[in-house]
């Protein structure tokens, strides 16, 4: 009978650790590297700074950016559970700056979160679809935007550092240390 609780504790362990492990690699603070991104058709920012935090399955990403109009701050947020979620106006998930999305969806994709968000832009709809990965050092991150519409279809790859390169090493909080082994009496 031990024998069999222990089995089931050590597969509930070994199946939640790599939402543990993933989440990891991408919490921290993360500074945009203009010169290794490709920012496609689109302008790049003159800088910014992203927080994001990857808590159970909740995914939060604070932007802070700034281009020759001026700065402005958003925050991107999501449950991790692959289910799309349609928005209202009132939501305050759907406020990216200028742009008010419609609908929303993450869902992990190995280490990476998948965020993809819709909106109608000038009367077209609008899909970006966000990859998320962390490196497997976690020194950096890259976003890989694939942007459709009928008036838009392009591709972003941008590079983040992490600012603080020793976040990737910290255990997140979430982790659990293993049961302890039955004794064999």
């Amino acid at each position: 009978m031990n024998r069999r609780i222990f089995v089931i504790l050590f597969a509930v362990a070994v199946s939640a650790l790599p939402g543990i492990a993933q989440s990891s690699k991408l919490n921290g603070t993360w500074k945009l590297d203009n010169a290794k991104s490709n920012f496609g058709q689109f302008p790049p920012p003159a800088s910014e700074v992203d927080v994001i935090t990857v808590s159970g399955s909740d995914f939060k990403q604070q932007v802070t950016t700034a281009n020759a109009q001026g700065s402005q701050t958003y925050t991107r947020s999501c449950s991790i559970d692959g289910k799309e979620v349609a928005l209202t106006p009132e939501d305050p998930r759907g406020h990216l700056g200028a742009i008010t999305l419609s609908k929303i969806k993450c869902a992990w994709d190995g280490s990476s979160v998948v965020f993809t968000e819709g909106a109608n832009l000038r009367g077209s709809d609008l899909t970006d679809k966000l990859t998320f990965s962390p490196a497997d050092d976690g020194k950096t991150m890259t976003m890989a935007s694939h942007i459709t519409s009928a008036t838009i279809n392009g591709d972003r790859t941008l590079v983040y550092d992490a600012s603080d390169p020793s976040h990737a090493m910290a255990a997140p909080a979430a982790s659990a240390s293993m049961p302890p082994a039955p004794s064999r009496t």
